[in-house]
């Protein structure tokens, strides 16, 4: 199981959750534990989809109408907001007729109108209020890519983009594989290799500095793909960092000193040591969940897509 940023901000929240997600889930496994696993690993709140449904947008087909030789310009607002409409509209009712607890599909055979809400889960599903509010923040956020001159700057400057789910797979010191999925990746020939990440939040909170970091080790470290622009090496203290709170319109810089690199590369270690001292190279069979660390909180448990079958699990 590799390492990446986000099993190790679950594994610190909940190392059973972390356990279901990362362990547990698998398509084809026989084990119906495993198999309904990975399907309730897919649900995800209306706040977060719509996070989600944003940067499909970007990631998929905005981006890639810059370097397409075949349109003289990019798709433009209204065309980005026509794809989003579509999205929305599928996936809401691909969602309202399917529930984790009863599917059983591969997920590339759906396509783009994939989508399992917690809502429709664990409730009566989302209120039309909830819905409306999330089409708004869509269109916000992608009124404010367009309009975010500085975004716009960062996407024409570089010499090739790009974008998700492109994965960068490196090592960490003692040989552990990792994985990292950045939002964005601008090479640049006359100056700094950029790393944008999308935010869709509409409050001010943690920032992502961390997350960055660990994509700029990632970069650094990286093997080369057949699309990377030849001698594109950058250490990491040479990346351009940008977090792009779209909703708040806003951009936020990092640049890594050699001391964040060395407290990013311990961060990656230390979490990679801890979940290699659980699981000890077992397989997932092989693995007693009692040892296994539950969330402090209720409202961690609340908000988990796994609440309902970690009872079955949790023994």
């Amino acid at each position: 199981m590799p390492w990446s940023y986000s099993a190790s901000r679950t594994f610190q929240k909940c190392q059973v959750k972390w356990f279901l997600d990362n362990l547990a889930a698998h398509h084809r496994a026989a084990d119906p534990i495993r198999r309904r696993a990975h399907f309730f690993s897919a649900l995800t709140t209306v706040s977060a989809w719509r996070g989600q449904l944003v940067d499909t947008v970007i990631s998929k087909h905005i981006v890639p109408s810059f370097e397409d030789p075949t349109r003289e310009e990019p798709m433009g607002l209204q065309g980005s907001l026509s794809i989003a409409r579509r999205l929305f509209t599928e996936q809401l009712a691909y969602a309202a007729q399917n529930k984790a607890a009863t599917i059983d599909v591969k997920f590339g055979d759906i396509g783009d109108r994939f989508a399992l809400l917690m809502e429709n889960e664990f409730g009566d599903g989302p209120s039309q209020e909830d819905l409306d509010g999330a089409w708004l923040e869509i269109e916000t956020a992608l009124s404010n890519f367009w309009g975010n001159e500085e975004i716009q700057q960062i996407i024409y400057d570089a010499e090739q983009l790009i974008t998700q789910p492109r994965t960068l797979h490196f090592e960490l010191v003692n040989g552990t594989k990792a994985v990292a999925i950045p939002d964005l990746i601008a090479f640049n020939r006359s100056k700094a290799h950029t790393i944008v990440d999308w935010k869709v939040h509409a409050e001010v909170g943690n920032d992502a500095r961390r997350q960055l970091a660990v994509y700029a080790v990632a970069l650094s470290r990286g093997k080369q793909h057949k699309d990377f622009p030849d001698n594109w090496n950058a250490l990491p203290t040479e990346v351009d960092l940008v977090e792009a709170q779209l909703l708040l319109n806003q951009t936020k810089h990092y640049r890594l000193s050699e001391d964040d690199v060395a407290a990013t590369t311990a961060y990656m270690d230390g979490s990679a040591y801890e979940m290699d001292c659980l699981t000890d190279g077992k397989s997932y069979k092989d693995i007693d969940v009692g040892d296994l660390r539950l969330a402090h909180s209720g409202l961690t448990c609340a908000a988990c897509q796994f609440q309902t079958l970690c009872p079955e699990v949790v023994q």
